[in-house]
């Protein structure tokens, strides 16, 4: 059984019972639309970046892979080919649960997502002892932006990554 069928979004209601609420309609057409393939830029700290696609697939109703393709570019000149998979799962009426596509699946961002302007904007931390990774997302119908910041003993840098819809 898929890792993600065991997690669930439970609200309050009513003294200590709970409910179950499926995602809006609002962000149930926007998930729904990120099926496709998206071009990628990004760039980290400016000392590198970033160039390739990502597809995002249909895995089950409300769960997406986000598989991420490309070369990262050095500031000395090297090229390095790299890849990451992503589950992205809504769960709640507005709530986007972001994992890492690995076994046993690790829990990256969970964004509750306001709709301002057409463009759902959310922001989460992620810990990953002793760092921090705060990530910023302003996902439109046809572009995708996240901002990260890491910081912490171990790590200390920026990336900026804009998914731009590939137009067939």
């Amino acid at each position: 059984m898929p890792f993600w069928k065991n997690f669930r979004d439970f609200r309050p209601r009513n003294k200590g019972s709970f409910l179950i609420l499926p995602p809006t309609d609002e962000l149930k057409e926007f998930f729904d639309s990120l099926v496709d393939r998206w071009k990628l830029d990004r760039t980290i700290s400016g000392d590198a970046s970033f160039t390739g696609e990502t597809i995002f697939e249909w895995l089950e109703p409300d769960v997406l892979r986000m598989q991420e393709s490309g070369n990262i570019s050095m500031a000395d000149g090297q090229e390095i080919a790299a890849s990451r998979n992503w589950i992205w799962k809504l769960e709640g009426e507005n709530r986007l649960h972001i994992f890492y596509d690995e076994i046993p699946p690790r829990s990256y961002h969970n964004l509750d997502l306001i709709l301002e302007d057409d463009i759902w904007i959310g922001e989460a931390t992620h810990i990953c002892k002793p760092d921090i990774y705060l990530g910023r997302y302003h996902l439109d119908t046809n572009l995708l932006t996240i901002n990260q910041k890491i910081d912490g003993p171990n790590k200390n840098y920026a990336l900026t990554s804009i998914y731009s819809r590939i137009m067939n």
